[in-house]
This record gives C-alpha cells, sequence and structure tokens, in this order.
C-alpha cells in the first residue's frame, strides 16, 4: 500500500508494504491534525 500527500508544495510518498497496520492510522491522524490533509493512494 503506497499512499502520497503534498506538504507546502513538497510531495511525500509513504509505503507502507510490510509494516504494522496501525502505523498507517498513527500517520493518517498526524497528517489530519497536523497538517489538514489526507493520505490518498499513488498512481505513478
Amino acid at each position: 500500500m503506497i499512499k502520497e500527500v503534498t506538504i507546502e508544495g513538497e510531495n511525500i510518498i509513504i509505503d507502507f508494504t510490510g509494516a504494522p497496520f496501525w502505523k498507517y492510522y498513527v500517520l493518517q491522524l498526524y497528517f489530519l491534525i497536523c497538517h489538514r490533509k489526507k493520505l490518498t493512494d499513488y498512481i505513478k
């Protein structure tokens, strides 16, 4: 599962493959609360 988010003009791509599933939710909450952004699916 690869997600992306754009913050202040920077495109950040995060690969969650093999990561514990709770890390996705922690980062999703961080981006929503601190940056008011949502992680979206990454399309090449």
